[in-house]
């Protein structure tokens, strides 16, 4: 039996004080082939002596600048890192998450027992210090391209997030990331292998990998909250553009009802009521709000905006979405 390469790309800023801890998990799979592509997004911190001196003699890891000609983001570092990959299979892994030893030797067992697969997936779990547990919003999807589809359309408890699948290399390679989107990238792109390529994948019932939840060590940092916003009406419009282009319809309402719980939980003092502003006006051109549903959302950004977490705060915030609820679904 063939003893396939994997390449797993992993897009890195700034995690001096994390990446080892995934590149360990790396090093110590029970399978032997594999090739690991770091790409740092032009780091600010240690990032760049720290990987070298771990891998100056472990010659399956490899370390890469961001191209300058190319955007800043994890979206470029990846597809960048996927554009010089070797691997019959490729895995998208982050720079803080860590796989079990036995990750890439099982995922490769369950291609070599159905070569007809396009993607494998496993299940996710999270940790923070050295506390591992399953994640408690983790979602089996099982069934034909389309079954998957619907479940990340509705944009709630999603099928699968970056880490958990592999992908037969062959199979995505006219599928790239949205190197404007700062957020939401894994599901952009996912969506859009789903409606292109309409790929037979299998889940699997099996914690593989890992992923760390923010904390002291890994905070979410002020401009986080910003990419979160400004990401919204990018990627509405990608998932709008490939799915009119493929003749299936747009689930308008969940995407409204998705905007809301985004402003919900990620408008807050960081973000500017300017990229606010852009950020309803290119969605209101491509999902056609009606007045009342304008006034609702813009009312949130502003109630987010200056009194998140104040007294009086809930309250009018289930007013709004009471109201806000009641007109999109009609």
């Amino acid at each position: 039996m063939k003893d396939n390469l994997i390449s797993i790309i992993i897009p890195s800023y700034n995690r001096a004080h994390l990446i080892i801890e995934t590149l360990e998990s790396i090093r110590k799979q029970t399978y032997g082939n594999w090739e690991c592509i770091i790409v740092d997004d032009r780091s600010t911190d240690y990032t760049e002596q720290v990987v070298c001196d771990y891998i100056k003699d472990k010659p399956r890891f490899s370390y890469y600048n961001r191209p300058l000609e190319k955007l800043k983001g994890a979206n470029s570092c990846r597809n960048y890192g996927l554009s010089i990959s070797n691997g019959d299979y490729i895995i998208f892994f982050d720079s803080d998450d860590v796989l079990t030893s036995t990750s890439f030797e099982n995922r490769v067992k369950e291609f070599q027992k159905n070569d007809n697969l396009d993607i494998v997936i496993f299940e996710m779990g999270k940790f923070s210090g050295n506390k591992f547990q399953k994640e408690s919003k983790s979602l089996v999807i099982n069934g034909d391209w389309d079954v998957a589809l619907n479940a990340f359309l509705t944009l709630k408890t999603l099928p699968w997030s970056i880490c958990r699948p592999t992908y037969k290399k062959s199979f995505i390679d006219n599928i790239k990331f949205n190197e404007n989107l700062q957020r939401f990238q894994d599901i952009d792109f996912n969506i859009r292998l789903l409606v292109l390529n309409k790929p037979i994948y299998i889940s699997i019932p099996e914690i593989d990998c890992y992923y760390r939840i923010a904390d002291n060590n890994n905070p979410r940092k002020p401009e986080f909250f910003t990419h979160v916003i400004q990401s919204v009406a990018i990627f509405i419009e990608s998932i709008t553009t490939c799915l009119n282009d493929s003749r299936i319809d747009l689930p308008k309402q969940k995407i409204k009802e998705w905007i809301f719980d985004i402003i919900r939980n990620y408008m807050n003092s960081n973000v500017s009521i300017s990229i606010l502003h852009k950020t309803i006006s290119k969605a209101n051109n491509l999902l056609n709000f009606n007045k009342g549903e304008l006034f609702l959302i813009y009312s949130l950004g502003y109630l987010n905006k200056a009194y998140k977490y104040k007294k009086g705060y809930h309250f009018l915030y289930q007013k709004i979405k009471i109201n806000y609820f009641k007109i999109i679904i009609k």
